[in-house]
């Protein structure tokens, strides 16, 4: 029950700072690691429901719940990542595709009760105090976002500019080169993707406790698409 004082555009922006910290950790994975990764939704998702279960069933605080979050999508990123990066090109994109799939249909087909389906989790305990006015609140939300997008575009600036950066690189410019000297793609990429899987899972936590629950419509073709869009054009 939003007051009369919380603009619309006050919503559009904390959700436009989620999505970024989202595509950061696909430019990560996709532009300097150069692995066609169409799962990173799924990665995104798991980290939501992950976020959200944790605050549901502890009473660990919301903000330690987004760094579960965080962990559960470095997890699900290291499963993807184990099988798929054994083949290349075209076919890592379809696997990664298929698996985002599969985790769609566990989470909507659940009969345990444990994501909620189709409908999604119950409502979760919200970061802020519920003292604090909805204007404050969204404003809360929005330095909050803020400072972990720029968290994660400088973290992920500064990691390419490492050794382990310029082995992937290296990797994405002629994977031959880097093999011969003596960067090992599976160990490389596997860790990148675990870093990618994290931030993606922090975004995840993020858009579930503001939101107050996660449905499986955050994943997707459409979504997919509008996301894989932004990230091209930006």
């Amino acid at each position: 029950d939003w007051s009369s004082d919380v603009c619309s555009s006050d919503l559009v922006l904390v959700t436009m700072l989620i999505v970024m910290i989202l595509n950061v950790s696909w430019n990560f994975i996709l532009g300097v690691a150069s692995v066609w990764n169409f799962g990173q939704l799924a990665i995104y998702a798991v980290g939501g429901y992950g976020a959200g279960l944790i605050i549901l069933h502890t009473s660990i605080p919301p903000a330690i719940a987004i760094i579960g979050g965080g962990l559960t999508g470095t997890a699900l990123a290291v499963i993807i990542s184990v099988p798929t990066l054994r083949l290349y090109g075209i076919y890592t994109s379809l696997l990664t595709f298929a698996a985002a799939e599969v985790v769609q249909l566990v989470i909507e087909n659940d009969t345990t009760g444990t994501t909620g389906g189709n409908f999604g989790l119950p409502m979760v305990r919200n970061l802020f105090s519920s003292s604090m006015s909805p204007l404050w609140n969204e404003r809360a939300w929005y330095w909050t976002c803020l400072g972990i997008l720029i968290l994660a575009v400088a973290g992920t600036a500064l990691l390419t500019r490492t050794t382990f950066g310029l082995g992937l690189r290296t990797l994405r410019d002629s994977l031959p080169y880097g093999s011969a000297r003596g960067i090992a793609p599976l160990r490389f990429r596997v860790t990148a993707f675990a870093i990618s899987g994290f931030v993606a899972g922090v975004a995840g936590g993020l858009y579930t406790i503001y939101n107050g629950s996660i449905s499986p419509t955050v994943m997707g073709l459409t979504p997919m698409s509008i996301y894989v869009t932004m990230l091209v054009i930006g």
